[in-house]
């Protein structure tokens, strides 16, 4: 099975749109009980965690009033603030569909989880839910993920948890488990890029599709991995549509996708597992130049073509099967060079490069062509 499996989510900001409604809540108990609105910065700093924990950092003495406050107005007004996001219906279907388990991990009780439930519905979709009521520690202690895997008898090589606030990621990530951070929740794109998940997406239709189709990239370049991929499967679907190779008879790309994850070593075993266990027209990748010369050796020894967007001029020095059809490093280096005499007449520049294939390539071009550019 390709994907993730189990997938594990947050309620609050993830499946259901209570944002706004926490939001409310918070001021009103802010205003009640402590005669001002905080700022929502400030109250919705701990997003995520039991209710009681966070009152208890907006004010110690008086948490139990903000705790009273807040659930007072909110399950006044829960049913007419709450509602499901747009897509996530469609994407927990087609996760169903795909004989995906569900689960839902949050910080509400077992009483306003079962609320959010009766108000949006949903909970057909979900094989097991764990609620602040069913564990002692909370996120973001791993516990609740934890006790998720054990009810669906899974283990946490495979399963994904899907959050929206920062401290998602960090219960996922303490118990083993992908992380997935979804952009239209409480937090900022900023605020959860700096709790590191390993994955961010923008709509449930995106969440669907990196959980069905799976994570093909991973390590320290896996996003911009990611990327790439994402674009080799559309350009492969536009050929595709368009009738295929026309020279070929109308031939369907078929791409094949491994993840070297970002390791040389992984690089060098999972090209030679391609080229070997499967009949190649071509490969492309992979992106870095340092693993795209490692790539390339073992395309070159097997007389496989590589075509590839990796820059450093090395590719083309004693190869024979590697194709770059885009800008040398050298390339990169001339163009600054003449950049620079934008600037002034007589240029005297300094070089700061990444001890990387890339980085040296650019390196030796700046030296190599500064003297013919008029650059010191």
């Amino acid at each position: 099975m390709r994907g993730f499996e189990p997938i594990i989510f947050d309620l609050d900001g993830t499946v259901v749109d209570t944002v706004g409604l926490i939001r409310a809540s918070f001021r009103h108990a802010s205003r009640v009980v402590l005669g001002h609105e905080l700022p929502d910065d400030v109250l919705l700093a701990n997003v995520g965690e039991p209710l009681m924990t966070q009152m208890q950092v907006l004010d110690a003495a008086r948490a139990q009033e903000l705790y009273d406050a807040y659930r007072e107005h909110n399950h006044r007004v829960h049913d007419e603030m709450i509602a499901r996001y747009d897509g996530i219906e469609a994407a927990l279907g087609r996760l169903k569909a795909a004989q995906r388990r569900l689960a839902i991990v949050t910080s509400k009780s077992a009483e306003t989880t079962a609320m959010a439930f009766r108000a949006v519905g949903l909970r057909e979709y979900f094989d097991t839910v764990v609620t602040a009521s069913d564990t002692d520690a909370h996120k973001p202690s791993p516990e609740p993920i934890v006790l998720a895997l054990e009810r669906l008898g899974a283990t946490p090589e495979r399963a994904v948890y899907v959050g929206d606030a920062p401290v998602d990621v960090a219960a996922g990530k303490a118990a083993g488990v992908t992380t997935v951070a979804v952009l239209w929740g409480a937090f900022s794109p900023a605020a959860l890029a700096a709790a590191t998940p390993d994955f961010t997406v923008a709509t449930p239709a995106a969440l669907a599709d990196l959980c069905l189709d799976g994570a093909p990239v991973t390590g320290s370049m896996a996003q911009i991995g990611q990327g790439c991929v994402n674009a080799a499967k559309l350009a492969a679907e536009m050929v595709n549509e368009a009738g295929g190779i026309k020279s070929l008879g109308g031939a369907k790309l078929n791409l094949i996708i491994s993840d070297v994850q970002s390791d040389t070593t992984v690089t060098r075993t999972e090209t030679d597992r391609l080229i070997s266990g499967n009949k190649l027209s071509a490969i492309h990748g992979c992106y870095a130049s340092a693993l795209t010369l490692i790539a390339s050796e073992v395309a070159e020894r097997a007389k496989v073509a590589i075509i590839t967007g990796s820059s450093t001029d090395q590719l083309n020095k004693d190869r024979h099967y590697t194709f770059t059809p885009f800008a040398r490093a050298s390339q990169f280096a001339k163009a600054q060079l003449q950049m620079a005499k934008l600037l002034s007449d007589k240029p005297k520049v300094a070089v700061i490069f990444e001890n990387t294939a890339f980085g040296t390539s650019t390196s030796n071009g700046l030296r190599e062509q500064a003297l013919g550019e008029g650059v010191e």
